[in-house]
């Protein structure tokens, strides 16, 4: 689950840098980790029991090269074994690299279809209605393509691509789409969680939607009970060889609550080397948890971590894990985080979108 597009509209030497102190006092929360690639242990599901950590896991097409595929009997064992463990479930379903992996406006009808799929198999397993996770993000090709245009240091190029492949017809057609979904959903007794570019939060100064445009991925205005914002530091590194800190976390996390309240989540990235690009992320468990106390201080009472794969090969994995004693930081919103974002907003105001 990769944000590497997010870092294009950052310009070089831009410094975001994060400082605070924790506040005294403990906010109620509660935590998943997602698992995109991974097998599971007996000892797996002890460590999610033992930290209240819930398992948030990748779902593949039937004839996937992954495992957790939908119909597939692997699959069904770790619904159960979540089950009879005690630990809360989400389930995230994917497409297929040809298709774009992640569901976005380019391929909302598909991303139904394999939705209709789960929730058929689910049902005839009588598997009780909980939580799915709808990933937005722009289409696999497009990423890629962007990604490897802006690591070369041509950020113009990078937006333009991006730009030319813009289009609010499709856009509306997908919002009107994903909204039939969640509801189709909602009917059949399961909430449903849109993780996403944290980007989209700077769409709320102005009316066009440009970034949700830009991206292909129509957010606002879709009935979730859920909304996690992917501030992951491994992707700001990744393109600008710097890491930002609890700064950054704070700055999108104050959005997401004033824009979401309680059903807004943090997702913060990633736990070891991130496994598609090899970056190194979080290198210690005091790193991610002065984020997590960031988006907390801000009243963000859900986080999410990427990725108990990562986790599991780490030295400790429950050092990892044992969030309970993080408290609520105050963490200061730096003048270099609060120009880069109005940066990134008079660019998101300038998209002739037509909304």
């Amino acid at each position: 689950m990769k944000s590497n597009l997010i870092t294009l509209f950052f310009l070089s030497g831009i410094a975001l840098l994060g400082c605070g102190t924790h506040r005294s006092g403990m906010a109620a929360r509660t935590q998943g980790v997602y698992s995109e690639f991974g097998s599971f242990t007996v000892s797996s599901f002890q460590l999610l029991q033992q930290t209240n950590t819930s398992l948030l896991l990748a779902v593949y097409p039937s004839g996937s090269t992954y495992s957790g595929q939908i119909g597939s009997s692997e699959l069904l064992n770790v619904i159960h074994q979540t089950a009879q463990n005690g630990v809360g479930l989400r389930l995230w379903p994917m497409l297929a690299q040809a298709d774009g992996v992640w569901p976005n406006e380019d391929n909302v009808d598909l991303f139904s279809q394999e939705v209709d799929s789960l929730l058929t198999w689910l049902n005839a397993n009588k598997v009780k209605p909980g939580w799915l996770i709808f990933d937005l993000e722009p289409p696999y090709s497009l990423t890629v393509s962007m990604t490897t245009i802006a690591q070369t240091g041509n950020t113009f190029s990078a937006l333009s691509l991006l730009i030319s492949y813009m289009s609010p017809s499709t856009y509306r057609y997908a919002l009107k789409r994903f909204t039939e979904i969640v509801e189709s959903v909602h009917k059949n007794g399961w909430k449903v969680e849109c993780v996403t570019y944290p980007l989209v939060l700077d769409d709320r100064y102005d009316s066009n939607s440009g970034m949700q445009v830009l991206f292909h991925i129509p957010v606002f205005g879709v009935p979730w009970d859920q909304v996690s914002f992917m501030v992951y530091q491994s992707s700001f590194k990744e393109l600008l060889g710097k890491w930002f800190g609890p700064s950054l976390v704070a700055s999108y996390a104050k959005d997401a609550y004033a824009l979401y309240g309680d059903n807004a989540a943090i997702a913060l990235g990633v736990v070891g080397n991130d496994p598609l690009s090899g970056i190194q992320g979080y290198t210690s468990p005091t790193q991610l948890f002065d984020d997590e106390s960031a988006a907390l201080g801000q009243g963000i009472t859900h986080i999410e971590i990427y990725s108990l794969d990562e986790i599991l090969s780490q030295n400790d994995p429950y050092a990892w894990l044992n969030t309970s004693n993080i408290k609520p930081g105050s963490f200061s919103v730096t003048t270099d985080v609060q120009s880069t974002r109005q940066l990134i907003q008079t660019f998101a105001k300038s998209l002739d979108t037509n909304l």
